[in-house]
């Protein structure tokens, strides 16, 4: 995937994320969002942060959404997949 107009948003998200930041990561990938709504793996990344929040159905809401954005992309479905299943796991 080719980098976006909200792709250096991502990658400070990741970095939060890695450190512990969640609140500073959720806000970065929600303006993420806003720039490239379509883009499934930042709602992916979304889904991520929120389980890592303890926030389980918006977890599986935000893999939905990323699932019906993500195409032919087999890889993204798979990890779309195992973290919907650790989510219902843990409501």
């Amino acid at each position: 995937m080719l980098p976006g107009p909200a792709h250096r948003l991502y990658n400070q998200a990741e970095a939060a994320m890695a450190s512990g930041q969640l609140e500073q990561a959720e806000m970065l990938m929600e303006r993420a969002l806003r720039i490239e709504p379509r883009n499934a793996l930042y709602w992916h990344t979304l889904a991520q942060v929120k389980y890592d929040k303890g926030e389980f159905e918006q977890t599986v809401q935000f893999c939905l959404k990323s699932e019906s954005l993500a195409r032919d992309n087999p890889e993204l479905h798979n990890v779309n997949r195992i973290l919907m299943e650790r989510a219902d796991k843990r409501r």
